[in-house]
C-alpha cells in the first residue's frame, strides 16, 4: 500500500477507529469472519475456486469486449461471450480509457497492473454491470446500462480513490450507445476525448464526449489530408516561424482569438502592452495576408487552432 502513497498504519487505525464493519464498509476493505469450526483448508479451497473463476471470466470477457472493439461488424466473436457473462446485447455500453504517465513516460507495468487492480476491486464493490482491462498500455473500463452522468461521476469517484502521486492521469470518455455492436464506436470517441487532453496537458479533468461541442465536429473528419490541407493553409507557416525564430506570434493569435478579437483583453490577459499586440497582431495579417478583423477570418484561424489540438 506503501507503493500507491498510501499509509497502511493510517489507513488500518481508520478503520479501526470507525468499527471494522462500518469502517471496512466505508473504505472497501473486505472483512471476514469466520466460526471456529470451519477450517482454513475448506477456506483455502474455496477461494482457489473464486479465483480461478474470477480468471476465467476476466480472460473471456476482455476477449469479448476487444472482438466487440476491433470486429464489432462480426457479433458472433462477442454477443455471445458477453451474454454468458450476463452483458446483454440490448444494454447501453460505454468505453472510459485512462492513460497513466509519470513525467511524460508511461507508468512501469508494475505500476500499471496495481493501478488496475484498484480500479477493477473499487467497480466490483461499488457496482456491477462494470468491467475494467489493460489495452494497449492504456486501461479500459466498460460500463453497461450506465447513464452517462452516472459514468461520469464513477470515474471521477475512482480516480480519487487510485490516489494518484507524480502520476499524470488522462482520461475519455466515451458516449452511452445503444447495444453492444456500438462498443467500438464509444471505445473510438474516448480514444479521440484522450488524445485531446493530452494534446491540450490536461490531466486535471475527466471530460466526455458529449462536452466537446465542435470538437466533436472535427473529430469525426475521416480524411486527415483534409486536415492537413487546412492546416497547412492557416497557422502551420506560422508555427514554423515561431519554432525558427523564438517568437510567440501564435500564442499572441489565439490569445487574440479567444479574446474575440479584443486588443484590450489580450494585452491584460498576457501581461503587455497593447501597443505590443497592435504590432503584432500587425505582423501576423502581413504575415499570414489576411484581416483579422473580420469575423468569418477570425473564425477560420480559431478552428485551425483546434485541428491543431487533435491532430
Amino acid at each position: 500500500m506503501s507503493d500507491l502513497g498510501i499509509d497502511a498504519g493510517a489507513f488500518f487505525s481508520d478503520i479501526t477507529r470507525k468499527g471494522l464493519p462500518a469502517g471496512c464498509n466505508a473504505e472497501g476493505f473486505p472483512l471476514f469472519t469466520v466460526p471456529w469450526q470451519v477450517h482454513m483448508a475448506e477456506i483455502m479451497r474455496t477461494f482457489c475456486y473464486m479465483i480461478t473463476e474470477s480468471d476465467k471470466f476476466n480472460l473471456e470477457l476482455s476477449s469479448a469486449v476487444k472482438n466487440a472493439i476491433f470486429f464489432s461488424g462480426q457479433e458472433e466473436l462477442y454477443v455471445p461471450q458477453l451474454e454468458r457473462n450476463n452483458f446483454l446485447r440490448t444494454w447501453s455500453y460505454c468505453i472510459t480509457v485512462i492513460d497513466i504517465e509519470e513525467d511524460g513516460e508511461p507508468v512501469a507495468e508494475e505500476k500499471m497492473q496495481r493501478y488496475l487492480k484498484i480500479m477493477e476491486n473499487y467497480m466490483i464493490f461499488s457496482r456491477k454491470k462494470t468491467f475494467a482491462f489493460e489495452l494497449g498500455g492504456t486501461i479500459v473500463l466498460l460500463f453497461a446500462d450506465y447513464a452517462e452522468d452516472m459514468v461520469k461521476k464513477a470515474v471521477t469517484d475512482l480516480l480519487k480513490r487510485c490516489n494518484f502521486q507524480k502520476e499524470q492521469c488522462y482520461v475519455g470518455i466515451g458516449r452511452c450507445t445503444p447495444g453492444a455492436q456500438s462498443i467500438g464506436k464509444s471505445y473510438r470517441q474516448a480514444c479521440q476525448v484522450l488524445k485531446l487532453q493530452k494534446n491540450v496537458h490536461n490531466d486535471k479533468d475527466v471530460v466526455a464526449y458529449q462536452e466537446l461541442g465542435i470538437y466533436k465536429l472535427l473529430m469525426d473528419i475521416e480524411n486527415q489530408d483534409v486536415i492537413n490541407e487546412y492546416y497547412a493553409e492557416t497557422i502551420q507557416k506560422l508555427v514554423e516561424y515561431d519554432s525558427l525564430n523564438q517568437t510567440n506570434y501564435c500564442d499572441v493569435l489565439q490569445c487574440y482569438l479567444d479574446h474575440s478579437g479584443s486588443v484590450k483583453e489580450t494585452a491584460e490577459a498576457m501581461f503587455v502592452h497593447r501597443n505590443t499586440i497592435n504590432y503584432k497582431i500587425n505582423k501576423i495579417e502581413e504575415m499570414l495576408n489576411c484581416d483579422l478583423s473580420e469575423l468569418d477570418t477570425r473564425l477560420l484561424y480559431s478552428i485551425a487552432f483546434m485541428l491543431k489540438k487533435i491532430m
